[in-house]
């Protein structure tokens, strides 16, 4: 019997192109294996009693490059054998509260990655459970408090905001910055707002690694070097993308993580490497097949649904 799976997501009309986005990718791989392919964004899902219902479009088919996507239909979604969460960020009230419901779905259906482990595992924050591999990082809301840590660390330093991906709000600030107060005042807004600041890594220079992980192992690997007139090593940010290979490191890297990924449900995610540090774990919706593929001639939207299969003991 065919699989059934949703993919939880963003609008398709917000993407470039469909051959672009690694949910995408995974959605073609499905249609070719004769799955039931439905889509869903975080507002289609409600909870009745204990029973999580929602507003699914079934994908009929991939016609070049866009989906034939039928009519939305009431459905539960424990009929389903995996569901994907792929929402990206902002990761605000929202999609906290679509955590908690998903949680209601009952086994044997599948999720990927799990509720609980999504909402544990921020973006920015879960790095510092690897004392190993962090950066020296802090995470405050007060103005002078981030300047004292600025000139603790020697000077320069990346400042982030805790919900955000493709590089959004992301700053770059150093020491003897005449804007410097007025900067760290609008980013926290006027201090009420989290954000964490990290030791500036030179080897930005020469680009971030993007791993990705399935089930605590690394299946391919990217650099991604900033342009010259920007320190950001995001594609959404004109970063080229190149070669990288998976180096003894990195699978030390991956083994380091692997138990704690396990242990929170985190079967999917891209980990971003500068140097030797890890700067972020991507949970939610981690990118990066399309690049990989196109770079080393593979197909790794294959893996993972083959992976996928496995699991579910199709």
């Amino acid at each position: 019997m065919a699989l059934e799976i949703a993919f939880i997501m963003d609008s398709f009309d917000k993407l470039d192109s469909i051959d672009e986005d690694t949910s995408c990718c995974l959605i073609t791989e499905c249609l070719k294996r004769g799955y039931g392919v439905f889509y869903l964004q975080i507002k289609d899902l409600e909870l009745q009693g204990k029973k999580v219902w929602g507003s699914l479009s079934k994908i009929v088919e991939r016609k070049e490059d866009r989906f034939i996507i039928a009519r939305p239909e009431m459905m539960r979604l424990d009929r389903l054998q995996a569901i994907f969460i792929r929402k990206d960020p902002p990761f605000n009230l929202d999609y906290l509260y679509s955590t908690y419901i998903l949680e209601y779905v009952s086994p044997p259906t599948f999720i990927i990655n799990s509720p609980r482990g999504i909402r544990e595992a921020n973006e920015k924050l879960y790095v510092l459970n690897f004392p190993l591999f962090a950066p020296r990082s802090l995470v405050s809301k007060k103005p002078a408090k981030l300047k004292k840590f600025l000139w603790q660390i020697g000077g320069k330093m990346i400042l982030k905001p805790l919900g955000d991906c493709s590089g959004r709000g992301v700053l770059c600030l150093q020491e003897g910055d005449i804007n410097l107060n007025s900067l760290l005042e609008m980013a926290t807004e006027q201090g009420k707002k989290f954000l964490i600041a990290q030791e500036y890594l030179p080897e930005i220079k020469q680009g971030d690694k993007r791993i990705l992980i399935l089930e605590g192992k690394p299946v391919g690997a990217m650099c991604r070097v900033p342009p010259a007139d920007d320190y950001r090593a995001n594609i959404h940010r004109g970063a080229k993308f190149l070669p990288a290979e998976i180096t003894p490191l990195d699978e030390k890297i991956c083994q380091y993580l692997s138990n704690r990924l396990l242990r929170d449900g985190i079967y999917f995610a891209g980990v971003d490497v500068i140097g030797q540090k890890i700067v972020e774990i991507n949970v939610t919706s981690p990118a990066g097949i399309p690049e990989i593929n196109k770079l080393n001639k593979v197909n790794l939207e294959k893996v993972v649904i083959d992976w996928l299969e496995e699991k579910i003991g199709k």
